[in-house]
């Protein structure tokens, strides 16, 4: 299998491979331990990647969004943040406007983006 079909049906919203559209912008936050940082996600994101030095919890919502580190208890009821999320992708087809991202750890965020517009 080449490469381009797999990543068409790795991905079969997009028609073509996952980066057959150029990188949009790279932003860079810089986390204090501890502290969340809200980061509004551009209107026209498409793909989304985040990359950090140590590791980063990340919580998508409104701009009222504060991500917390979680203790040692189970959160089970959807609420949780994600930890190190990685790719993400259809971001234009949620309700998402912004990002929270914390980290026990003080550390550099670096936010990849995508868009076809």
């Amino acid at each position: 299998m080449t490469m381009q079909k797999f990543l068409q049906a790795a991905d079969p919203i997009y028609k073509n491979p996952i980066f057959a559209f150029p990188l949009t912008d790279t932003d860079k936050l810089s986390l204090t331990a501890n502290v969340p940082k809200l980061y509004a996600i551009p209107s026209n994101t498409e793909i989304f990647l985040a990359n950090a030095t140590r590791d980063i919890y990340v919580l998508f919502g409104s701009s009222a969004v504060i991500a917390e580190i979680p203790d040692e208890y189970d959160i089970l009821d959807g609420s949780a943040p994600m930890l190190n999320p990685g790719v993400i992708c259809n971001i234009t087809f949620s309700n998402y406007t912004h990002i929270s991202f914390v980290s026990p750890y003080s550390c550099t965020v670096t936010i990849q983006r995508w868009s076809r517009r």
